[in-house]
């Protein structure tokens, strides 16, 4: 029997022993399987030792396309002339500018108004209201592709009836390179905040950790403005489209070293 114990108690110790080295084996495991947890981020949600700053840049260049609304605006005491008369004349204002150089797929109506005016009354009795005059408006917008054409198609647009021009504004067939050498520019200002902000704080500036970009960028007012001068008397159009600037504002997340 006491042989029996001796037996019993020794193995009872060797599988006490057994599970106390699984436990420390898988407690190891467990420490090594897991990862070293990353900073919690400060408020604002971006990561702790890092900087943030705001760069912009900018680059200028001629425009090489432009925009225009003209239109045709005419009256008359018959609705059915009036109408028929705005649409025969921006019919003609359409055949002119495409003959001008401009693509049919660059025209496109952005409106056609109709409505009456009432003439002046002064109410006597004995004089019957007079009748109402009916406007007629139709415009379409033209893009013009090549800025050297733009005093060419205004004066075809006015010499075919059009009596409205709206909106004279200039940009770029493509940007990408004007938004390209922004971009860097604004990089670049980013890292000089970035820089100083550092050396103030002590400590070094590390890699870039997040970046995020305006969309689209911004397009610049004119450094000259537009000048559209009807000219008289057989004169044309005198168009000065100066210059635009296309600025990108980038936000920047920089690593601090200390």
């Amino acid at each position: 029997m006491k042989s029996l114990n001796r037996k019993s108690a020794g193995l009872l110790g060797l599988i006490v022993v057994v599970l106390v080295a699984a436990a420390a084996l898988a407690g190891s495991v467990a420490a090594q399987g897991e990862a070293t947890p990353e900073p919690a981020p400060q408020a604002g949600g971006y990561p702790l030792n890092t900087i943030t700053v705001n760069g912009s840049g900018s680059a200028a260049g001629a425009p090489d396309m432009a925009n225009l609304e003209v239109g045709v605006s005419l009256a008359d005491a018959n609705l059915a002339n009036a109408f028929s008369q705005a649409n025969s004349t921006i019919d003609q204002v359409i055949a002119a500018v495409q003959e001008a150089g401009v693509a049919p797929e660059d025209i496109r109506t952005t409106g056609l108004d109709i409505y009456n005016e009432q003439p002046p009354y002064a109410g006597d009795p004995n004089t019957a209201p007079p009748a109402p005059i009916y406007r007629v408006n139709n415009r379409i917008r033209i893009t013009i592709r090549d800025i050297a054409q733009v005093e060419q198609v205004i004066d075809a647009a006015v010499n075919a009836g059009a009596n409205n021009i709206f909106g004279l504004t200039f940009g770029f067939n493509d940007r990408g390179g004007l938004e390209s050498e922004a971009r860097a520019s604004a990089m670049e200002d980013a890292r000089a905040r970035a820089q100083q902000l550092a050396d103030l704080a002590g400590a070094q500036l590390g890699e870039i950790v997040i970046v995020n970009e305006t969309p689209n960028g911004f397009v610049g007012p004119f450094d000259e403005l537009a000048n559209l001068s009807m000219g008289r008397g057989g004169g044309g159009a005198t168009i000065e489209p100066g210059s635009l600037s296309v600025t990108v504002q980038l936000q920047v997340t920089f690593r601090l070293v200390r």
